[in-house]
């Protein structure tokens, strides 16, 4: 910031600029002032000689009138003199402070110029330090993303191989029970022609596996949005919360099979509990 203190130079030589010439303290004026009265003394010293060489015929009044006369004109030419040497440094003061009011002047505008392009310059480092930072919090998002899809896709094959387990000891125990049906004879009871049990909305139901699969969507869009404004907890929350939205709205607001899916995809029960649905409706 050169300019700068070019800048408080300059106001500093204002402010002390002022204008204290004296006229009587000039050396050049002392001197011709004295050159003045030298010759003027030495006319009149000629005048007084005329004098007396008229005080023959009693006429003195000519040397009297003479240097009366001398003395106003060297008086006259004295003033003059001093007007003269004072409008001289009046003009010099006025020219220095001129001349410093147009070098402050051009150094505020250079200032001006300099401060405005260093607040550009910080502008600029600032949107850049935003933009890599944005940037390198998307990354992280996404990394964390990736990882969180990872988890449950793993989580899936898990889910997928327990009930793939479940349906072969579900046929293992279902032949079992025929063969000790067929011993029995016919006192089995029978139901009725059209009597069919309700189908169970569990593991083994095809929309339920699929809504629980199709939920693990909702569950990234929600963490995504509450970790990204508050953190990995929010995030989570978030998450369970808009899952449990859309599955609430999928089985058209039933809260049992809501809170079969929930514990199916461990939900935590906070989520579908009775405040917490009746907050859907």
């Amino acid at each position: 910031m050169g300019y700068k203190e070019d800048l408080k130079r300059v106001l500093k030589q204002l402010e002390e600029t002022k204008f204290t010439y004296a006229v009587d303290d000039d050396p050049a004026y002392i001197r011709q002032r004295k050159a003045g009265k030298e010759q003027t003394a030495a006319r009149q010293d000629g005048a007084t000689a005329d004098d007396r060489a008229r005080a023959a015929g009693a006429d003195t009044s000519y040397g009297r009138a003479m240097r009366a006369y001398l003395e106003r004109q060297r008086g006259e030419a004295d003033s003059a003199l001093r007007q003269q040497y004072g409008q001289q440094a009046k003009k010099a003061y006025d020219a220095r402070v001129t001349g410093l009011e147009k070098e402050r002047d051009g150094l505020k505008e250079k200032v001006l110029k300099e401060e405005q392009k260093a607040a550009a310059e910080r502008a600029a480092a600032q949107e850049r330090a935003r933009k890599e930072a944005q940037r390198q919090e998307e990354l992280r998002i996404k990394e964390e993303n990736k990882l969180e899809i990872e988890r449950i896709r793993a989580q899936a094959k898990v889910e997928a191989a327990r009930l793939a387990a479940s349906k072969k000891s579900g046929r293992s125990s279902s032949g079992g029970a025929g063969a000790a049906k067929k011993s029995a004879g016919s006192s089995t009871v029978k139901k009725g022609a059209g009597q069919k049990a309700p189908a169970a909305f569990d593991e083994t139901s095809g929309k339920f596996r699929s809504l629980a699969a199709e939920s693990h969507k909702q569950y990234l869009l929600g963490y995504s949005r509450g970790k990204e404004s508050g953190g990995e907890e929010r995030g989570r929350s978030f998450g369970y919360q808009q899952q449990v939205r859309w599955l609430y709205a999928q089985v058209d607001g039933d809260p049992q099979k809501t809170r079969a899916l929930a514990d199916y995809l461990k939900i935590p029960a906070a989520y579908t509990s009775e405040e917490a649905l009746g907050r859907l409706y």
